[in-house]
């Protein structure tokens, strides 16, 4: 039984998240909201409110970080709802997020497979099933040579294992004008 009263129409949830992604809610709802009571309760709520409209308002997936992930908690501070980046399919804004980290941290000619994989599982997770598809959509689009990325073990990838990056590339799905059909642009 809880030790107070609960406001009207409220109901407790008790949920297990990582401590990262529990440290970014604080902070998020802190900058929000400025004040310290319930802002995390009101921040949560507006987050999955969020979460349930952008899949149709039904529980059609049962993978609910498919839908909500915390490298998304970037695109709730920005009032640019209508955005390309916004509209984008979840994967595919991981995607574009893993290339802005790949270029704001200067991996922009090449890149080891284990700064490679700790990137991927930054933004999207640390299967190493998630960690090759990542790494996989980038060599579909260019970004890496897909015969390097084929020949690395995501489950442990050696440490001195480079990937070459198409920089050229990298610069274009970060302006959005590569699409997944694009031929990748390896010599």
């Amino acid at each position: 039984m809880s030790r107070f009263k609960l406001p009207k129409g409220k109901v407790q949830l008790h949920v297990l998240v990582s401590e990262d992604l529990y440290r970014e809610l604080v902070q998020l709802a802190a900058s929000r909201y400025r004040v310290h009571r319930g802002a995390l309760s009101r921040l949560v709520e507006e987050l999955l409110r969020d979460a349930l409209e952008r899949c149709g308002g039904q529980h059609a997936h049962t993978n609910s970080a498919e839908y909500f992930h915390a490298s998304q908690l970037n695109d709730c501070n920005s009032s640019s709802a209508g955005s390309t980046k916004s509209r984008l399919p979840p994967g595919e804004r991981r995607l574009l997020k893993i290339a802005e980290l790949m270029y704001t941290r200067h991996f922009t000619h090449a890149i080891a497979a284990g700064d490679l994989k700790q990137l991927i599982a930054m933004v999207a997770g640390r299967d190493p099933r998630t960690i090759k598809k990542y790494a996989q959509a980038l060599a579909e689009r260019g970004v890496l040579k897909p015969k390097q990325v084929a020949e690395v073990n995501w489950s442990n990838p050696h440490l001195n294992t480079i990937l070459e990056v198409n920089f050229e590339s990298l610069q274009s799905l970060l302006d959005h004008t590569s699409h997944a059909s694009a031929a990748p642009r390896w010599g």
